[in-house]
């Protein structure tokens, strides 16, 4: 029987799961970061194949009996990054035996929820994009890193702000890197009816709206079109309000959702699909 490995490569850590051609998960596992920007390229590709060892090892497959790996890793902007990951990831022989889709992490957070269909996916967890398909099929995106702030809304983005302005304590030094800062968003994200929290908040999602918008004006969605939000920071109740309320005031077309699915499984799916075509 084939099997398949889907692999979801973030700025917190790697997660990756193996299924059966039935699309059945039947293990996971869970390795350190994978977004090359913050850990470098040696490193990402290390966790990318800790996180396959992993499973192999939980269900005593061979690397011969994996047909498909999916690996959509957060920071893989250009073909040039892409490239130089493949190029780390082909020192370990299970990239080898096995067809190696390397892409970024929007890609399989848009696939987990909405497959082909034309729209927009917003990513907001550790950092922060935008990924649209337009009904042409190209595809758009959009992050911080292009325009003139930082991956807003984001856990990173939230936290950094509250640390400036006093309303959380500072990060030492040995802790400083974007993953541990951007999981102190909690605690902001805790104290929303404070005003500074609420302020941070409210600006932060407006700057992502306007990414959200210029994805959207660039996809050219003649009708209405649907948006999934997706990521770490969607989780918190109070936050996500926020987030579809002023999402939808820069989306007037867009039919807002939280999103459901696991980009995990998105990764899935494509290493399946990419077989039967």
């Amino acid at each position: 029987m084939s099997h398949y490995i889907g692999i979801d490569g973030g700025g917190t850590s790697t997660k990756a799961a193996l299924a059966n051609s039935k699309g059945e998960i039947i293990a996971e596992s869970q390795a350190p970061p994978s977004n090359p920007h913050n850990v470098g390229y040696t490193k990402a590709a290390a966790a990318i194949y800790n996180s396959c060892q992993d499973l192999l090892d939980q269900t005593n497959l061979s690397s011969s009996s994996i047909t498909t790996i999916a690996a959509g890793i957060a920071g893989l902007r250009t073909t040039k990054e892409t490239d130089q990951l493949r190029s780390q990831l082909n020192s370990y022989p299970l990239f080898h035996s096995a067809n190696l889709y390397l892409t970024h992490d929007l890609e399989i957070a848009y696939y987990s929820e909405l497959r082909k269909t034309p729209g927009l996916c917003i990513i907001v967890g550790t950092g922060s994009s935008c990924y649209a398909r337009s009904p042409d099929a190209k595809e758009i995106r959009v992050s911080g890193r292009s325009n003139s702030f930082d991956d807003p809304a984001s856990g990173y983005a939230i936290a950094s702000k509250a640390i400036a302005k006093g309303l959380i304590a500072e990060t030492r030094k040995s802790d400083s890197s974007k993953a541990n800062i951007a999981s102190r968003a909690s605690e902001v994200l805790a104290m929303l009816e404070d005003p500074i929290a609420q302020s941070i908040a409210t600006d932060e999602v407006k700057q992502l709206g306007a990414l959200a918008a210029e994805a959207a004006l660039r996809a050219d969605f003649n009708s209405s079109f649907p948006v999934r939000l997706v990521g770490g920071m969607t989780r918190h109740p109070a936050y996500s309000e926020i987030l579809v309320a002023i999402i939808q005031e820069a989306l007037p077309k867009g039919e807002i959702r939280i999103g459901n699915n696991r980009p995990l499984s998105g990764a899935i799916g494509l290493a399946i699909n990419l077989i039967k075509g």
